[in-house]
């Protein structure tokens, strides 16, 4: 049960590292590429009509749209998960001990924080805003697409800290547990 234990939690914290990054990589590669190119969407061609960078922002939108939302459910299993699997192989199983463990087990703890309140909080209220600008460009109605667009924008920069802020969280825990973890000493076995 401990080596399960452990590994489950090593390997449910890497896939959640990697659920952290993911987007980030997707925004970071797309976003350019897109506008560089001149990507259209058809629908919406009267609003942006000589505009190709919002022309090409608004196609590198809906490409990585479903990267975010496909990350935001993983994060919304793997963050409980990891982080009940961090406090059992601290507590009952005593496989991590040491201020570094517990270190690493609040940051886990902020890092969910973050996750419950990003999933929970701004990630709906930033899809509503999108869907507004996205319904509104369509229609060439520029008021009601530049104020949804100026909501999303708000709360897209506090996004981008928070996920940064949660990737060091979740760096600083994989620290902090890999500083902490249990060693027998040299010539004898741990039975605890």
């Amino acid at each position: 049960m401990r080596i399960l234990t452990n590994i489950l939690f090593w390997l449910g914290l890497t896939i959640w590292l990697a659920m952290v990054t993911a987007p980030g990589i997707a925004g970071m590669s797309a976003f350019p590429v897109l506008i560089e190119e001149g990507a259209r969407i058809e629908r919406f061609a009267d609003y942006f009509s000589d505009d190709r960078e919002g022309m090409g922002r608004i196609v590198a939108g809906f490409v990585t749209g479903r990267v975010f939302l496909i990350t935001d459910i993983a994060q919304w299993v793997l963050g409980p998960l990891v982080t009940c699997l961090g406090f059992l192989a601290l507590r009952p199983m005593r496989l991590y001990k040491g201020p570094l463990a517990w270190t690493g087990m609040i940051l886990l703890a902020g890092a969910l924080l973050l996750t419950v309140w990003h999933n929970g909080v701004m990630g709906p209220r930033m899809a509503d805003d999108i869907q507004t600008y996205r319904m509104a460009a369509e229609a060439d109605d520029r008021d009601s697409a530049e104020a949804a667009m100026a909501s999303f924008d708000v709360d897209h920069k506090t996004a981008e800290r928070l996920f940064g802020l949660r990737w060091c969280l979740l760096i600083g825990a994989v620290a902090g547990f890999a500083g902490g973890q249990r060693r027998a000493p040299e010539g004898t076995v741990d039975r605890s």
